[in-house]
């Protein structure tokens, strides 16, 4: 086991940077509510090959995460552009509503929020 402070502190660089907890459970080999509660948790400690292969990440490296979400949103404003309902556009993009919402708001985005907010 290993101390999680430095652990803590680099993956907010890496959520500042457009990290997703997904993309970096997917890249250490773990589920996100195991990432999640090994970093975030009540413990000090965390195992040395997680925190190992976290901290191997760099904080300012391209992170496709971020541009698939700009790029879904561009998406999503034309296609509302266009006229097309809300559900309709959850289909074609492959995502959940209430979550599309919730990254849109995230992105600044709280107008076109509104559509997808309420649809699972």
């Amino acid at each position: 086991m290993t101390d999680v402070v430095p652990v803590r502190e680099h993956l907010e660089a890496l959520w500042r940077a457009g990290w997703s907890t997904r993309a970096l459970a997917d890249r250490v080999g773990l589920d996100r509510s195991t990432l999640y509660r090994q970093a975030i948790g009540e413990r000090g400690a965390m195992q040395r090959r997680v925190a190992d292969a976290l901290l191997a990440i760099p904080a300012g490296g391209r992170n496709r995460t971020k541009e698939r979400s700009a790029a879904r949103i561009e998406d999503a404003e034309f296609l509302v552009s266009v006229g097309e309902s809300a559900l309709r556009i959850c289909e074609r993009l492959g995502v959940r509503g209430d979550t599309f919402g919730r990254l849109l708001r995230l992105h600044g985005r709280a107008d076109l929020a509104r559509w997808f907010e309420g649809l699972s």
